[in-house]
């Protein structure tokens, strides 16, 4: 793991970092212990401190949501929450891998079930794209975040961006309008992240310089959450 130096404009104004790079400077050291580091790639699984406090890190990296990803987070959430460890979610991904949909409903479907049923403490930061149903599954209300924060300049949208631009500026796509100026255009109003606050779905938007600081006191916040539920007869196979 890097050190990411949060205070070089040079670094922020691009906003193009990897999960790694953003772990690395949110914790409290390099000493990081990564969780099935060979397996789907797209994502890591990270154990570390913030704070002196043990956090789990699930860092995606810009890429899209395979089904070994989707099963990789499910599998660390299980094991923070086992051992009620806070999990703070990076969310950068421009949606879900094409060409595996049956293999992406089943691997979603248990990923948004270990989210919701996780008892711990759950944040959910926004550091590039949160798009389609990865956005909803991750980084939206239905991912059952105690808090979901977002940089400035970050996208939200529960629809893809092609598919937003298609159905909103249909009329301007027809009369020429380039496609890149509109879904460029659609990024920084209707899907931006202050439109996705501006309907209570992101609770703080904050400059990259803020992030450790902003996590730590979210963290605190909620590090005294105990969620009661309701007990089993006994276990589903």
């Amino acid at each position: 793991f890097v050190t990411f130096d949060y205070t070089d404009p040079d670094n922020v104004a691009n906003y193009d970092l990897k999960a790694d790079e953003v772990i690395s400077a949110v914790s409290d050291s390099d000493i990081c212990v990564e969780y099935k580091k060979e397996y789907g790639r797209n994502v890591k699984t990270v154990l570390s401190t913030v704070e002196g406090k043990t956090v789990g890190f699930i860092g995606f990296n810009g890429n899209s949501l395979c089904p070994s990803c989707a099963y990789k987070a499910e599998s660390f959430i299980k094991l923070c929450d086992a051992f009620n460890i806070p999990i703070v979610t990076i969310v950068d991904t421009d949606g879900l891998i094409d060409g595996k949909e049956n293999q992406m409903l089943v691997a979603l479907t248990k990923l948004n079930s270990a989210y919701t049923n996780a008892t711990c403490p759950k944040i959910s930061l926004i550091t590039g794209q949160a798009i389609g149903s990865a956005y909803l599954v991750l980084a939206g209300k239905g991912a059952n975040a105690d808090f979901t924060l977002a940089w400035e300049n970050s996208v939200a949208s529960p629809l893809k961006v092609e598919s937003a631009v298609a159905f909103l500026y249909n009329d301007r796509l027809a009369k020429g309008e380039s496609r890149e100026k509109l879904e460029d255009e659609f990024k920084k109003t209707v899907g931006s992240a202050y439109s996705a606050a501006a309907c209570g779905a992101i609770d703080d938007i904050f400059d990259p310089a803020l992030t450790r600081s902003k996590i730590a006191n979210y963290l605190n916040i909620i590090s005294g959450k105990r969620e009661t539920t309701l007990p089993r007869k006994h276990t589903v196979k």
